[in-house]
C-alpha cells in the first residue's frame, strides 16, 4: 500500500514503517475517517503486528547461553549497541543499573523508549537495529522492506 498524502506520499507503507516509525504511530492513533484512512490504519497495524511476531535471529548474550534472543536491553545513551537476551537470562547480569537500561521486544516498546528523547531519529535508528536483528537486510529499500514484512 502506498501512502497517499503528506511527507511520505507515494512511498510503500512497509518502507515507511522502517524509516519513519513516528508516522506509523500517528496513523495508528489517528481517528481515521474515510475508507482510505481506515485502510491505511489497518495496514499500519498489520505491519506492526508482523514486526512484533518476527523472531530475532541473534544469540542471547547471557553467560554460557546459546539460545536465540527474544528481547534486547538498551542503554539510554547508546541505541546502536543493544544486548540481546533470551527469556531465561537476566539482562542485569553484567551489572547494569535498574534505571540505566530499558528492555525492548516490540515496535511499541521502541517508540516508548524513544519518546523521552523527543527526537524521531532515535525511534528510526532503533527500529532499524531491531529489524536487522529480526532479519532485515542491511541495505534498506522498497524490495527489502517488502520482503521483511510480506516474505
Amino acid at each position: 500500500m502506498l501512502v497517499a498524502s503528506g511527507k511520505n506520499k507515494g512511498k510503500p507503507l512497509e518502507l515507511v514503517a522502517l524509516k519513519d516509525p513516528c508516522f506509523i504511530q500517528d496513523v495508528i492513533s489517528s481517528n481515521a475517517k474515510g475508507r482510505e484512512q481506515m485502510a491505511l490504519r489497518a495496514e499500519a497495524r498489520r505491519l506492526v503486528d508482523v514486526f512484533n511476531r518476527r523472531t530475532f535471529g541473534v544469540r542471547c548474550h547471557g553467560r554460557d547461553c546459546d539460545r536465540t534472543a527474544t528481547r534486547c536491553s538498551i542503554y539510554k545513551s547508546d541505541v546502536f549497541n543493544p544486548l540481546w537476551w533470551c527469556d531465561s537470562c537476566d539482562p542485569y547480569q553484567y551489572g547494569a543499573g535498574q534505571h540505566r537500561i530499558q528492555i525492548v521486544r516490540t515496535y511499541q516498546d521502541i517508540l516508548d523508549f524513544a519518546l523521552p528523547f523527543d527526537d524521531p531519529e532515535v525511534a528510526k535508528d532503533l527500529i532499524r537495529v531491531v529489524a536487522k536483528a529480526k532479519g532485515l537486510s542491511p541495505r534498506l529499500g522498497k524490495i527489502q522492506a517488502d520482503i521483511f514484512f510480506n516474505g
